[in-house]
């Protein structure tokens, strides 16, 4: 898809975490072979049966989906960044060691993985892995995803990803507000978005919230833009009801002008 908006192969990197990285090995395995790929970045590759401890070793079918797993990670091709996390009991270091091996691959251990509340396994997303870690991921899109930043530019990117994110949680009585406001423009008000509409709030910004005539609604966050937001509300919302009328952008009502 990339390619047929003109992008060219050798500035086409996959970014991946977690079952997400897993997937991401798989398939920069074809595209590589096709040359439709530069390179990959993986944080936290899993094959989620970490958590069960050693029951997952213990038993036939999961040890086999595990090896499974492994020899499938084994086949990526570089080159790829591979980040493994101390304390991560979701993706254990100690199930990543065997990719050290693996022509083409830097696998990183991190040690001290944690930041502020956040636990190991998230430590991809936390600005403490920004201010640690962004140079070195910049460097290796350099040499391999066609990535070319003057280090004013590259310096001014790591200082933004690493600056903490206040915590401005939305507290119960904006909900309240919204929902109130949301009642006179006319929209149906179910109990499942009582419930949900808080944690919406919560979530990072781009977002938006579209409601159907009747009362069925779906959500879009943490999105690049406003417009990608409202876009993919609207066509969620719309899989689920009738009439969908955008409801949210970010925390803002959008009234509707037949009834001003």
């Amino acid at each position: 898809r990339f390619m047929a908006h003109g992008v060219a192969p050798g500035r086409i990197t996959l970014v991946g975490h977690s079952g997400g990285a897993s997937a991401v090995m798989v398939a920069a395995q074809a595209a590589q072979a096709a040359d439709k790929l530069a390179a990959f970045v993986a944080s936290a590759p899993g094959h989620g049966y970490a958590y069960l401890g050693r029951d997952a070793g213990n038993n036939p079918i999961l040890s086999g989906q595990v090896y499974g797993w492994r020899q499938a990670l084994k086949e990526a091709t570089g080159p790829g960044l591979v980040f493994a996390y101390e304390g991560d009991r979701f993706s254990p270091p100690g199930d990543l060691e065997f990719l050290a091996g693996v022509d083409g691959i830097e696998l990183v251990g991190v040690r001290d993985a944690r930041c502020g509340r956040m636990r190991p396994h998230g430590f991809f997303w936390s600005p403490c892995f920004a201010e640690r870690y962004g140079e070195l991921v910049l460097q290796f899109l350099a040499r391999h995803g066609g990535l070319s930043l003057p280090p004013a530019v590259a310096a001014r990117i790591i200082t933004a990803a690493a600056r903490p994110k206040a915590d401005t949680k939305p507290g119960p009585e904006v909900a309240r507000r919204l929902l109130s406001g949301l009642g006179k423009q006319g929209f149906k008000i179910t109990k499942s978005l009582r419930r949900k509409l808080q944690s919406y709030l919560e979530l990072p910004a781009h977002k938006a919230l579209a409601i159907s005539r009747f009362g069925a609604w779906a959500s879009a966050t943490n999105r690049l833009t406003p417009e990608i937001a409202i876009a993919d509300a609207g066509r969620r919302c719309t899989r689920l009801g009738p009439k969908c009328r955008l409801a949210l952008v970010g925390e803002e009502i959008v009234k509707d002008e037949e009834r001003e």
